[in-house]
């Protein structure tokens, strides 16, 4: 049986302590950058903040590829899509969209 680690903090600090191709699988839920659906009361969001993007995409992307030897599952939203794609590209990987 494989070993299983969750880490919490900061994706781009906590990627520099992992050590190159060590993660079998990526998967994370990116902030989207938008918000495009109103409060069904369960939450309350403050719309000037909520799900904005200030990640370094091409850093996170570089990082997620150094560590992971496997495949990569990112949830975005549609105005990050082509930016991601973009990274994998310069890096020869393939993407598919769903």
């Amino acid at each position: 049986m494989s070993e299983t680690k969750l880490y919490q903090g900061d994706c781009l600090e906590v990627m520099k302590g992992i050590p190159d191709g060590s993660v079998d699988m990526v998967l994370t839920d990116i902030p989207y950058g938008e918000v495009n659906q109103k409060s069904s009361g369960l939450r309350k969001l403050d719309r000037g903040v909520a799900d904005t993007c200030d990640i370094d995409l091409g850093r996170m992307v570089s990082e997620c590829i150094r560590i992971c030897s496997g495949s990569f599952y990112i949830f975005c939203g549609v105005g990050q899509i082509s930016q991601i794609d973009k990274f994998f590209r310069l890096k020869k990987m393939t993407t598919r969209l769903c």
